[in-house]
């Protein structure tokens, strides 16, 4: 018999060889026997022998049981024909001989994910990223462990990963536009889609898809342009007039808003999101078949979580217009839980201690010893003006007010600076203490430039060539910081408004992803109290102008309030600040009515009537 001894190590030991040697194969012959049986193995499965290509690896691995790329191979083939269980088993053995091989993490990480075992999927699809950042393979892998896990923030940083690296691949821009949709960062998701468009191939569906991407992203001209052209191709659509309505009552022609939602509920009775809108502009009476009707679809079977949290606050203003406050309360906790239940499935639960440590850390990164350890000295514009607050305090009331002055205009509200912020956290969340601030003042110096240049050329864009320009995003509170490094000359108005009222207010609304403390009394309490502890902080850190201004005050003494507001702007007082209700403007956000009237007292007190049910929240302020 001869006998082999093997250079390369695919075998443990010297093995002898008879001229029985089933895996040999007597085509495929190199100077490599690791090669040549891996060669074997392929040529029969992709002749459609899997057995045979199977039988062959076994018999390889018999003979070397530490050969990871056999091992590698079963597991792939496993895998291929669906047998998951084999391949987890044989993947594994092939991971504790070769650790931190990508090329082995990833099809193990695969064939995890497709027993069910997603936790450990998760961290071999992570660690593989780790290894190699760049890896198709790895980032594709990883999307699709991170969306079964729920984690759509990692989902989406891999699917903007993949695009940048192969720009051409549409896939992962329709991917992108879903899930920027899902978490509501609008801008991102009109843009992903735009990516994709074909105006020569579209049909009355991708009209009214792109139509609902500009009206989300505040591009309501587009969206109206869109949402006709899928009408007209299809006019039965009850989408495209839902959002046609939606558009109508950003720009304030309620009646023709209400016709399209009515035309949309004329062709599908039960489309809530139809009810959803209506229901913000217009009151139902009592004998109404509507209350029938939505309370039935409660029951409905097939209701899905994201209708369910529609349809309890659609019930809710509905009982609160006729004044039957403890059916309001309850429909508004119907949705409010069921918004919640969905929320939370795609990995946007409220975490108390997080929110708290997070309002620290950020007071304390920007303290005035550590801006001057900054490179950057900020942009000498005078033009950016932030209104900040709680969301319902006021702060769209305060804007419309301003920007009726003919040297004032407003961007609405940008998400620039909240996304910078976010981005700042994720990238340094795997760190603690002075190192974490160690790194998120490098990062800040790094980048400082360009978010001040982008966040001028938004203001510019949107604001038109007015001296000064508003960013009304309420949650700007959060960046006043990064505000005082990135514009030194800006100023800050911050919005206040008695807590019971903002609480309730807050709570009989649907907000986005982000508020995710507000679908629950009490954690909405908790978040105002962490709100005022941090505008308290800001006071002792930042160096910017601040003027704060009582929502109730501008109530009772409009003129007094504005005038004040207009002087802290270095501007002088014009009479049509008063009458902003007459210009024509474009509003997105709750308050889209009521700024459409003089101001008035109707927003004050209404948390009085549900006072029995605000306990949690009471509580939670007091604490």
């Amino acid at each position: 018999m001869a006998r082999l001894i093997d250079p390369w190590g695919f075998f443990s030991r010297p093995q002898e060889f008879g001229p029985n040697l089933t895996f040999w194969s007597k085509k495929v012959v190199t100077s490599d026997p690791l090669k040549t049986l891996l060669a074997n193995a392929a040529a029969l499965q992709e002749k459609g022998d899997t057995a045979g290509a199977l039988k062959t690896l076994k018999g390889g691995h018999s003979i070397n049981p530490t050969n990871a790329q056999i091992l590698l191979k079963l597991g792939e083939i496993y895998s291929g024909i669906n047998d998951y269980a084999n391949a987890v088993q044989v993947l594994q053995q092939a991971n504790q001989l070769a650790p931190d091989t990508p090329d082995i993490m990833v099809p193990y990480s695969k064939a995890l994910s497709k027993t069910g075992n997603i936790p450990d999927a998760l961290v071999l699809a992570e660690a593989s990223l780790h290894l190699e950042p760049d890896s198709i393979t790895a980032l594709e892998n990883a999307s699709e462990v991170l969306f079964k896990a729920g984690k759509i923030m990692g989902l989406i940083k891999c699917l903007e990963r993949l695009s940048a690296l192969r720009p051409d691949e549409m896939r992962y821009y329709s991917d992108l536009a879903r899930f920027y949709e899902q978490i509501q960062h609008h801008e991102k998701a009109y843009n992903a889609y735009l990516k994709l468009w074909d105006d020569t191939k579209a049909n009355a569906f991708d009209y009214a898809k792109i139509g609902e991407y500009a009206f989300n992203a505040h591009h309501v001209d587009e969206a109206i342009a869109y949402l006709k052209k899928s009408l007209a191709l299809e006019a039965r659509n009850a989408h495209s007039l839902t959002y046609l309505g939606r558009c109508y009552l950003a720009l304030g022609d309620k009646e023709a808003a209400i016709e399209a939602l009515q035309k949309a509920l004329a062709i599908h009775p039960h489309f809530i999101n139809a009810y959803f809108f209506l229901t913000e502009i217009k009151a139902f009476k009592k004998d109404d078949p509507a209350f029938a009707t939505l309370e039935a679809l409660k029951t409905h079977e097939n209701f899905r979580l994201g209708d369910a949290g529609a349809l309890g606050f659609s019930l809710g203003r509905m009982y609160h217009n006729i004044g039957e406050y403890d059916k309001a309360f309850e429909n508004f906790k119907v949705g409010n839980n069921a918004s919640s239940q969905y929320y939370a499935s795609i990995d946007y639960s409220f975490n108390p201690d997080e929110i708290a440590k997070s309002f620290k850390l950020v007071a304390a990164l920007f303290s005035p010893e550590n801006r001057k350890k900054l490179k950057f000295k900020g942009s000498k514009s005078k033009k950016p003006v932030f209104i900040v607050g709680m969301p319902r305090s006021g702060t769209t009331l305060l804007e419309q007010i301003m920007s009726a002055h003919s040297e004032i205009s407003t961007a609405g509200e940008l998400r620039n600076l909240t996304l910078s912020h976010k981005d700042m956290m994720v990238e340094t969340a795997t760190l603690m203490g002075a190192e974490r601030e160690a790194a998120l003042l490098a990062k800040i110096d790094k980048d400082a430039e360009n978010y001040a240049a982008s966040h001028l050329k938004t203001l510019e864009e949107k604001g038109g060539g007015t001296p000064l320009v508003i960013d009304k995003l309420p949650q700007n509170f959060l960046q006043l910081g990064l505000i005082n490094v990135l514009f030194p000359n800006a100023k800050i108005i911050h919005m206040k408004r008695d807590p019971m009222d903002v609480g309730w207010s807050i709570y009989c609304n649907q907000f986005s992803a982000d508020w995710r403390f507000s679908r629950n009394l009490s954690d909405i309490g908790f978040y105002i109290c962490r709100y005022r502890e941090l505008m308290a902080d800001w006071k002792n850190v930042i160096d910017l102008p601040l003027h704060e201004v009582d929502y109730e005050s501008l109530i009772d003494d409009p003129e007094g309030i504005a005038r004040g507001v207009i002087e802290f702007c270095g501007q002088d007082w014009q009479p049509e600040c008063l009458e902003f209700y007459k210009k024509q403007s474009t509003v997105y956000t709750a308050s889209v009515l009521q700024v459409r009237n003089p101001v008035n007292k109707s927003g004050l007190g209404k948390w009085k009537a549900y006072e029995k049910h605000l306990h949690p929240l009471k509580q939670a302020l007091e604490a």
